[in-house]
């Protein structure tokens, strides 16, 4: 068993912590795409409908999910990918 000193093991504690926020941040989407409630209100559908509609489109490839907006409980964004035909 390796023994390790205070420093070392702080260093290694900072950069999983590190690691960890990198981790979960990276996939943040503020400037671009839509969510579900943003969809909802722009085509004025109440929002099972839109889930259901957006599920429904990412199934067939049209759009996809590419993260989520910042904030607490942040909502998942999507994007068009092609348009439908």
């Amino acid at each position: 068993m390796t023994i390790i000193n205070t420093d070392e093991w702080r260093a290694e504690l900072d950069r999983v912590l590190v690691s960890a926020l990198n981790d979960s941040h990276r996939n943040i989407v503020d400037d671009r795409g839509f969510t579900i409630k943003e969809f909802m209100e722009h085509q004025n559908l109440k929002r099972t409908k839109a889930f259901t509609f957006v599920c429904d489109l990412e199934r067939q490839g049209i759009v996809r999910q590419i993260g989520c907006r910042s904030g607490r409980g942040g909502q998942k964004v999507y994007e068009i990918v092609k348009e439908k035909i």
